[in-house]
């Protein structure tokens, strides 16, 4: 059965990373296409509350305030994560998953301790018989 679900797991493993190698580099939400901006801009500009918004948003840093109370935001020095890199930390997310849930129905079945012993099965405390007996 071990090896069996060991076998299950490799597989479903190689198909992650062949499903990941050709999984395309574009991100996970394409961009929007440009006559869609183009059929919402008369809407946009009708509205007036937005465009204070925007106003107010395009304002540009470095002013004398900026510069007094040094309030300058560092730009990091990576990008951040890309598609394959999230994808990839899903799929190892998926495999301690899958052994969680493993681990947890191993625990709630409980031990056997003949399990693997042919013949003599050896001394048996009462207490871990009584427990044995009564299905803990």
């Amino acid at each position: 059965m071990a090896r069996q679900s060991a076998r299950v797991l490799c597989l479903v493993a190689a198909a992650a990373v062949v499903a990941l190698q050709s999984w395309p580099s574009t991100g996970f939400v394409p961009g929007v296409a440009p006559d869609v901006l183009a059929a919402q801009a008369p809407a946009l500009a009708a509205w007036p509350e937005l465009a204070d918004a925007s106003l107010l948003l395009a304002r540009v840093p470095g002013g004398k305030f900026e510069k007094m109370k040094d309030l300058t935001v560092p730009a990091p020095a990576e990008d951040g994560f890309d598609a394959s890199q999230i994808s990839f930390l899903l799929v190892i997310a998926g495999v301690v998953f899958v052994l969680a849930v493993s681990f947890a129905r191993d625990l709630n079945e409980g031990q056997n301790p003949t399990k693997f012993k042919e013949g003599k099965t050896g001394y048996m405390t009462p207490l871990i018989k009584r427990v044995i007996e009564q299905g803990f």
